[in-house]
């Protein structure tokens, strides 16, 4: 069996999706159907450590999931300082073909 994982490299200059694209070209191509989740909490004291937070301080912590078909294909997970950053979510209206509108 084949490695499940492609081998990226996190110091490579090269951009991560790029590296994919050379191991996986079908699964870069295919559509990627993300989920996302950023839920507030409280930084922990490896958080807080790495942010330069008093432990307990305000953190954001960003859950993403890129799905291809019903096979996951990606999950990360990244905490932000709760006092630097904002997330901005486009929606879409309703159309005909997506009633329930979406995100963008």
């Amino acid at each position: 069996m084949g490695p499940i994982a492609p081998p990226i490299d996190p110091r490579s200059p090269v951009p991560r999706y790029s590296q994919l694209r050379e191991f996986l070209p079908e699964l870069i191509e295919s559509e990627l159907a993300p989920a996302a989740r950023i839920p507030a909490g409280s930084a922990d004291l490896s958080d807080a450590r790495r942010l330069g937070l008093p432990v307990g301080a305000p953190a954001l912590e960003l859950q993403w999931t890129s799905f291809v078909g019903e096979q996951p294909a990606e999950f990360v997970v990244s905490t932000y300082r709760g006092d630097r950053y904002e997330f901005r979510v486009a929606l879409d209206a309703p159309t005909r073909a997506h009633p329930q509108g979406g995100i963008a």
